[in-house]
C-alpha cells in the first residue's frame, strides 16, 4: 500500500478546520434566530444638571455588557418648571450591535419616579404606574444590522427624571452570510482549493515526467543492452560476457554500498567495457588458437578503441574510463597506460574483477570454465597484484557464500539470450 506524503495530511487537517469553522458559524446564526432577546439594562446614573440636561461635552455613560448585543439609553434634550411640576423631552435610542435584524421588539422603560406622558413618537406608547411600554409601529418594527432606531416622548413629573433602567424583548433574523466569520471561512476554502488544484496540477505533471523518466531509462536500458549484444555476437568466444560482467559488476556495487544510481551507472558502464573490440580484426578476436605477440598487441589496443568510440559520451560519468582502463592492474603492470592502485578509476578497478571473473568462470574455445576452488585461488593469489584487494575480497566473499551459483545460473540465462543472435 503505496503511504500518504505528509501534504495529503496536511490537506486533511486543514480542510477539517475549515468546516469546524463553517460548523460553529451554523451554530452561532442557528443560536441567533431561534433565540428570543429577554435582556434588563440598567445604565450608570447620568450626569444631569439641575435643570435635568447633560452637560455639553459630556459622553452618554456605557452600561455593563449584556450579551445580547443591545444598547439602550434616554436622555434629556429640554426640560422646563412647570408651576406645579417638570416637564422634559426624553429622546432615546436602541442600538442594534449584532449582524442580525431585531424585529418584533418591545421595550419597558422603568421610571424612578410617577409621570405622565404628554406626547410620543416612532411607536406606541402605554403607561403602567412607573412602566412605560414601547412598541414599535410598522416603520419601526425592523432594526437593521448595526443600526439604530429612535424613539422619545415629552413626559410630565415632579422632577426631571433619570431614566436608566430598561427591559427589553424581540426576535433576531439574519442570513448566514451576514456572518463575517463565514466569509472568512469561504476564502479560507477558496485557497485551501486552490492549494489542492496546484497540488494536484503539480502531482500530475511530476507523474507525468516520472512516466516519462522511465520509459527514456528503459530506452536508454535497452540500447545500451543492444550495444552490449552487438559487441558479444562479433566475439563468438565471448557469449553474453558484456551482459554477465555487468551484472557482477553491479553485485560488487551494491556490496560496497553503492546508491542506487550509482549501481544503475556502473551497470551501463561494465556493459561497454569491451566496445572497443569492435575495431579489433575479426582474425584477431576470434582466433581459436594462441595470439602472436603482434596479435596480443592488436587485441590490446581494445581499451583504446573503446575510448575513442564514448569520447563523445558525456551523460553516463566514468564510461570512457570503464572501457580504457580496466586492462590495468593493481600493481602497475597492466595496460594501455600502466597506472597502478587508487590512480586506476573505482569503475574500471570493479569491473576488472568482474571481468576476470567472468573470464575464468565461462569456457573459451580453449579450456573449460575453471572450478570454484580454483577462481577463489586465482583471486587470493592476485589480491593486491592484479586487482584491487579489497574489491577482490568482496568477490571472494561472494563465492564463498554460495552467491557464485546463484550467478552462474543467471548467466546462462543471459548468455542464452546472445546465443540466439549467433
Amino acid at each position: 500500500m503505496k503511504k500518504k506524503s505528509s501534504s495529503f495530511y496536511i490537506y486533511i487537517i486543514a480542510l477539517a478546520a475549515i468546516l469546524i469553522g463553517f460548523v460553529i458559524v451554523f451554530f452561532i446564526w442557528r443560536h441567533d434566530v431561534t433565540q428570543a432577546i429577554n435582556v434588563k439594562i440598567v445604565n450608570d446614573a447620568l450626569p444631569l444638571t439641575d435643570e435635568g440636561k447633560v452637560p455639553e461635552g459630556e459622553a452618554v455613560p456605557e452600561h455593563k455588557d449584556s450579551g445580547e448585543n443591545i444598547d439602550i439609553y434616554v436622555t434629556v434634550s429640554k426640560s422646563w418648571k412647570n408651576t406645579d411640576d417638570f416637564g422634559a423631552q426624553y429622546d432615546g435610542f436602541i442600538k442594534n450591535n449584532s449582524v442580525a435584524v431585531v424585529y418584533n421588539w418591545s421595550l419597558d422603560i422603568n421610571l424612578p419616579d410617577d409621570g405622565t406622558i404628554d406626547s410620543a413618537w416612532n411607536g406606541t406608547y402605554e403607561t403602567d404606574g412607573r412602566t412605560i411600554n414601547v412598541k414599535p409601529d410598522e416603520n419601526t418594527n425592523m432594526i437593521a444590522p448595526e443600526g439604530m432606531q429612535t424613539f422619545g416622548f415629552v413626559m410630565l413629573s415632579p422632577e426631571v427624571l433619570d431614566i436608566r433602567d430598561f427591559s427589553f424583548t424581540g426576535h433576531r433574523f439574519a442570513k448566514i452570510t451576514d456572518y463575517p466569520m463565514f466569509w472568512s471561512m469561504v476564502v479560507l476554502l477558496i485557497i485551501w482549493g486552490i492549494f489542492v488544484i496546484t497540488s494536484l496540477i503539480i502531482h500530475f505533471r511530476m507523474a507525468k515526467l516520472k512516466q516519462q523518466k522511465l520509459h527514456d531509462e528503459m530506452v536508454i536500458d535497452e540500447m545500451m543492452h543492444t550495444f552490449a549484444r552487438i559487441i558479444d555476437v562479433k566475439d563468438e568466444s565471448t557469449r553474453g560476457h558484456s551482459l554477465r560482467v555487468s551484472y557482477y559488476s553491479k553485485m560488487i556495487g551494491e556490496k560496497m554500498g553503492m546508491d542506487e544510481n550509482e549501481v544503475k551507472n556502473l551497470g551501463y558502464i561494465a556493459l561497454v567495457h569491451d566496445c572497443g573490440k569492435i575495431g579489433v580484426p575479426d582474425l584477431v578476436l576470434n582466433k581459436a588458437g594462441a595470439l602472436t605477440d603482434e596479435e596480443r598487441k592488436e587485441m590490446q589496443k581494445h581499451t583504446v578503441y573503446g575510448g575513442k568510440i564514448l569520447s563523445g559520451f558525456d551523460s553516463i560519468e566514468g564510461i570512457i574510463n570503464g572501457a580504457i582502463y580496466h586492462h590495468e592492474r593493481y600493481d602497475g603492470k597492466g595496460y594501455p597506460e600502466g597506472i597502478k592502485g587508487k590512480d586506476i578509476p573505482l569503475y574500471a578497478r570493479i569491473i576488472g574483477v568482474a571481468d576476470s571473473f567472468d573470464a575464468m568462470n565461462s569456457d573459451r574455445c580453449y579450456r573449460k570454465h575453471l572450478s570454484a576452488e580454483k577462481i577463489l585461488e586465482e583471486l587470493e593469489n592476485n589480491a593486491g597484484t592484479q586487482f584491487d584487494p579489497d574489491i577482490a575480497q568482496i568477490m571472494i566473499k561472494m563465492v564463498k557464500d554460495g552467491l557464485i551459483e546463484e550467478m552462474k545460473g543467471k548467466a546462462d540465462i543471459i548468455s542464452q539470450e546472445v546465443i540466439k543472435l549467433k
